[in-house]
């Protein structure tokens, strides 16, 4: 009997949702250029596949962003501020932060200096 561990399972789960649009991606280009007779190589096609996932992805993020404000507005509540960073993913905040945690208090950048 196999057995899979759960962290194995857990990264053939993600991979599944990281994958997957790709891959429909990629077929329905390819269904779709083979009905209407238009050549186009294969790596054209395996290249937009592989965009599919980052924008699938980015277009989540936008629209549970859009969610999120449209439900506070509904509410009349306030959303918390955010980090802003000047790197991707805000590495740099995360520096930030791990650097407090080792030597201070974790936030002590964030917060205003008192009048």
């Amino acid at each position: 009997m196999t057995v899979i561990t759960p962290g194995i399972d857990f990264l053939l789960r993600g991979a599944f949702a990281v994958i997957a649009p790709s891959v429909l991606f990629a077929i329905s280009l390819n269904y779709i250029f083979h009905l209407n007779d238009i050549p186009v190589p294969t790596v054209v096609i395996v290249l937009l596949g592989a965009l599919a996932s980052p924008v699938y992805v980015a277009f989540k993020i936008c629209a549970s962003d859009w969610k999120a404000r449209r439900q506070a507005d509904r509410l009349g509540a306030r959303l918390p501020p955010r980090a802003k960073g000047r790197s991707p993913g805000n590495l740099d905040v995360l520096r930030i932060v791990m650097q407090d945690f080792g030597n201070g208090y974790i936030g002590a950048h964030f917060v205003a200096p008192p009048l």
